[in-house]
């Protein structure tokens, strides 16, 4: 049950969406840490694998873009894309999401800021 509860789809998966469907839909949520782009990217990945999710990394000119994705019928559907930036004195972090309205605070909380 906490596994799927901590996902940020909340709609069904009943469509397979590509990296660029989440990347063109608005931020659900921007943070800002003092980590480096590696320790949350790293953090993050595990927290989403912890939860059934695969996490691809893409570089980035700034940092990484993960991409949180999970099979549908044999294709992978992106549920989430985390970019992570470093603008020099912190980094941020900004989900975008197959869901068209964020998750509960406490959802998004429980999975990004023990990685802040």
């Amino acid at each position: 049950m906490r596994t799927w509860a901590i996902l940020m789809t909340a709609g069904p998966l009943a469509t397979a969406c590509t990296t660029a469907d989440v990347v063109s839909r608005p931020a659900l949520a921007t943070f800002t840490s003092q980590r480096s782009v590696a320790e949350i990217a790293t953090c993050l990945s595990t927290a989403y694998a912890e939860r059934r999710v695969t996490i691809k990394t893409e570089r980035t000119d700034r940092g990484v873009v993960l991409v949180a994705s999970v099979p549908i019928s044999g294709f992978s559907s992106v549920l989430d894309t985390v970019s992570i930036d470093d603008i020099g004195t912190e980094r941020t972090v900004t989900l975008r999401s197959k869901a068209k309205k964020a998750p509960p605070a406490a959802t998004m909380d429980a999975l990004f800021r023990p990685c802040l």
